[in-house]
C-alpha cells in the first residue's frame, strides 16, 4: 500500500478527531495519503490535497462513516478498480471492517494481513418511450422502483416471461444489499460470496409476496404499467433518482465486474449478523 485516499466525514467525526488519528497511524507506514482539498485540517497534518474532480491513482480508499458513506465511495472504487476499507462511524456499518477503537489494526494493511472480497455490482439502464436506451449507473446495494405516495403497477420480465405486481415498489438487490431495504421488506439475507440478484416486492397488494432469486446471467426488465399517479421513481443505492414514465422500463443486470472491499479478517455471515445487525433482538 503506497498510496491511500482517505474519505473523512465531518458529520460523523466532530473536529475530524478520528480522521486525524487514522492519518497518524497511516503515516507510520505510508507517505502518500490523499484527502480532498476541503479537509485543510488534515492537509496541515501531512495529507496531500486533491481536487474532487480529479481522483488520484491509489492502492486503497479508506472511508470513515456508515454504510451510506461506503455506497457513495463505491463509485470511485468501482471506476478505478480500487479496493476500499470502511471504518464504521454509523449505526450498523455492515460494510465496514473496523470500529473507531480498532484504528491501530490498520498496520495489517502493510504486512499483508487482509482479505479483498469482490462484491457484486448491478448495471442499470432505462428504455424511454422514445426508444432511447439510457445508462443510469451502477449500484452496490439495490435498485428501487416505487410510486410516489401511491401503489405502483409494474411488470417484471426475464427471458420472455413476466409477473405483474401491484405494490409500493420493487427492489432488485445484490447479496450486499440483501441486508438493507430488501431485508426490511422481508427479503432473504444472502452471503457475500453468492452471485445472484434478489427481487423483493414492497408491501404488495397480492397474496404472492415472496422474494425471487435470479441467476447472475439474468437480464431483468421492470416496466411502469401504472396508469394513475404519474411517474414512478427509480432510486440507485438511495443516492440517485430518476423518473420512470408509463411504458418506460429499467433493465437490471449483473455488472461486468464487482467492487472490491477490503477486510482485516474473514467475515462469517452468522458472526456479521450477530455483531453488526444485533440479530439477538429479532
Amino acid at each position: 500500500m503506497q498510496k491511500i485516499v482517505l474519505k473523512p466525514n465531518r458529520q460523523k467525526d466532530a473536529g475530524l478527531a478520528i480522521s486525524k488519528r487514522v492519518l497518524e497511524v497511516l503515516k507510520r507506514f505510508c507517505s502518500e495519503i490523499y484527502v480532498e482539498n476541503e479537509y485543510t485540517e488534515l492537509i496541515e497534518c501531512g495529507a496531500i490535497g486533491f481536487d474532487a474532480t480529479h481522483f488520484p491513482a491509489c492502492d486503497l480508499i479508506i472511508v470513515l462513516g456508515g454504510d451510506g458513506s461506503m455506497l457513495r465511495a463505491a463509485a470511485d472504487a468501482f471506476a478505478g478498480d480500487i479496493p476500499m476499507l470502511g471504518i464504521n462511524m454509523g449505526r450498523v456499518g455492515y460494510l465496514a471492517s473496523l470500529e473507531p477503537d480498532e484504528i491501530d489494526a490498520l498496520h495489517a494493511l502493510f504486512d499483508g494481513g487482509y482479505i479483498v472480497n469482490e462484491h457484486v455490482m448491478l448495471s442499470v439502464s432505462a428504455a424511454k418511450t422514445s426508444g432511447e436506451e439510457v445508462f443510469l449507473g451502477y449500484v452496490l446495494n439495490d435498485v428501487v422502483i416505487s410510486g410516489k405516495g401511491h401503489l405502483a403497477d409494474m411488470r417484471l420480465e426475464n427471458g420472455g416471461h413476466f409477473l405483474d405486481y401491484r405494490a409500493d415498489g420493487l427492489i432488485a438487490a445484490t447479496p450486499t444489499g440483501s441486508t438493507a431495504y430488501s431485508f426490511s421488506a422481508g427479503g432473504p439475507v444472502m452471503e457475500e460470496g453468492m452471485d445472484a440478484i434478489c427481487v423483493t416486492p414492497v408491501c404488495p397488494r397480492s397474496f404472492f409476496s415472496r422474494s425471487l432469486l435470479f441467476s447472475p446471467s439474468a437480464v431483468l426488465h421492470i416496466t411502469n404499467t401504472t396508469t394513475r399517479g404519474g411517474d414512478l421513481d427509480v432510486s440507485l443505492d438511495g443516492c440517485i433518482h430518476f423518473p420512470l414514465a408509463l411504458g418506460e422500463s429499467v433493465t437490471v443486470r449483473r455488472a461486468e465486474k464487482g467492487v472490491k472491499i477490503l477486510v482485516l479478517k474473514p467475515r462469517n455471515l452468522l458472526e456479521v449478523l450477530h455483531t453488526k445487525m444485533d440479530m439477538r433482538h429479532f
